[in-house]
């Protein structure tokens, strides 16, 4: 069986919840259920439901894409959650509030809030170098002169690393952590840090492996 197209589903997913977000705007943030209920059955919310609705559905369609979960929050409490398209095309599987979906990307948020948790406490500098914490982090700079990576550089895309370790993606053998520290020597980088923005999976990568150094974990 082919599995459905992932990227396709976290693109459209990506473009769904920042509908949905938008959408959130108009909503009263209550802190109580019983607020939160009344607010999904306010006529207003329910109107613009609808016509996300039909946007997504809209979306699926034309673009060929398998499908996504929305979900609407109010405060603290869930006000709307949806399936649309198909978890499974081939099965004819729709999309249910409770398919799982591969976490992949949204790993980075809880990376990116652990660093800085870290940095509130003392234990990390955000201009640090890498090698303060990861001794063994090295690889093939894009110039001799290039300055180090930093903590900063590798949160926000700009250390000029290579966007994989490896071509896991291909092959879907995801390399271990010590399988990153044999691999790392060889990786070229293709800009030097700061030079540009550059989307690095490998990256994040480091960056929690900074994050279980620091903690111990």
């Amino acid at each position: 069986m082919r599995a459905p197209n992932l990227l396709a589903i976290r693109s459209t997913l990506f473009v769904a919840l920042t509908t949905a977000a938008l959408t959130t705007l108009t909503l009263v943030a209550t802190p109580t259920r019983a607020r939160a209920q009344a607010t999904a059955l306010d006529a207003e919310v329910l109107a613009q439901i609808d016509l996300f609705s039909a946007w997504l559905e809209g979306q699926i369609e034309i673009r060929g894409l398998p499908g996504a979960v929305v979900g609407v929050v109010s405060g603290d409490e869930l006000v709307w959650a949806e399936g649309f398209g198909r978890a499974d095309v081939n099965a004819d599987r729709p999309m249910e509030t409770d398919t799982r979906f591969r976490m992949a990307s949204h790993s980075k948020l809880f990376t990116a809030t652990a660093i800085m948790q870290l940095r509130e406490q003392g234990r990390v500098r955000l201009d640090d170098p890498v090698t303060d914490y990861l001794p063994w982090f090295t690889f093939q700079s894009a110039a001799p002169d290039d300055p180090p990576v930093t903590i900063e550089h590798l949160l926000t895309h700009s250390s000029g690393l290579p966007r994989e370790a490896g071509s896991h993606w291909t092959d879907l053998d995801f390399p271990t952590a010590e399988e990153i520290l044999e691999l790392m020597p060889d990786r070229q980088a293709p800009f030097s840090p700061e030079v540009r923005w550059k989307y690095s999976n490998l990256a994040y990568t480091i960056a929690g492996m900074v994050v279980e150094e620091v903690s111990e974990l």
